[in-house]
């Protein structure tokens, strides 16, 4: 009885994982049942959907990472994130894995990690994440490699922003760049110095420097054109 048990759990915890795979990849599980949707008219779909993108863009709106801009571009790229389903203990993304996206937590929450290799433990836990906060901006910006492992506690729903949606943001105005650049530098900063002190060290304050190395890795990253000098 306990192995038919145990069984059981084991194909509904596989069956659990593919259900979130199909979903995310967009696929749909056909079912033998039909579905009929009622709808009073194009224009209430409309609305839902412009709806939908303002209450995105307002998320959008109160990261620190996009803070700064205004609402035209922010309903830009409200349009081109798409959202995604994860169950619990499932990896979003993996430390040293290539990314080109930044997440934002809908729903549920994440545990952040990173490799112990030289801390003399396994991983090391940087951040507990909760709706309304992100990560991978510095894959979105720069094309660098995950720099952590992301895992989910007890389910989480995100939305995802590609780089896609950015370049042509980022093409319309280069200025852009700088102001992403000093966000990243700052959250990068309070990361390395949590490191630090794991390796009980003092950790100074990001110079200006910081921002202008990672600005350059969006310039190039985006192939923006170097500003004029002055």
């Amino acid at each position: 009885t306990q192995q038919i048990a145990g069984l059981v759990r084991f194909q509904d915890a596989v069956l659990v994982r593919v259900w979130y795979a199909l979903q995310r990849a967009g696929i749909t599980v056909p079912f033998p049942i039909r579905t009929v949707r009622f709808t009073d008219s194009d224009r209430g779909a409309s609305a839902q959907a412009e709806s939908e993108r303002g209450r995105i863009a307002a998320l959008l709106g109160h990261l620190p990472l996009f803070r700064e801009l205004d609402g035209a571009v922010l309903l830009q790229l409200a349009v081109s994130v798409r959202a995604s389903k994860y169950d619990a203990r499932e990896v979003l993304v993996h430390e040293g894995d290539h990314g080109d996206s930044l997440f934002v937590i809908e729903t549920g929450g994440v545990r952040v990690t990173k490799s112990g290799e030289g801390f003399g433990t396994d991983a090391i836990e940087l951040a507990r994440l909760g709706p309304g906060q992100f990560f991978g901006e510095m894959s979105l910006l720069t094309g660098e490699p995950r720099s952590a492992t992301v895992t989910a506690d007890a389910g989480c729903e995100v939305l995802v922003l590609a780089r896609e949606a950015l370049q042509p943001l980022l093409e319309a105005d280069p200025s852009l760049a700088g102001t992403l650049s000093r966000s990243i530098a700052e959250r990068s900063a309070e990361t390395e110095a949590k490191l630090e002190n794991r390796r009980e060290q003092a950790k100074s304050a990001p110079d200006s420097g910081h921002a202008d190395s990672i600005l350059a890795r969006i310039r190039s990253f985006f192939k923006l054109p170097e500003p004029e000098r002055r």
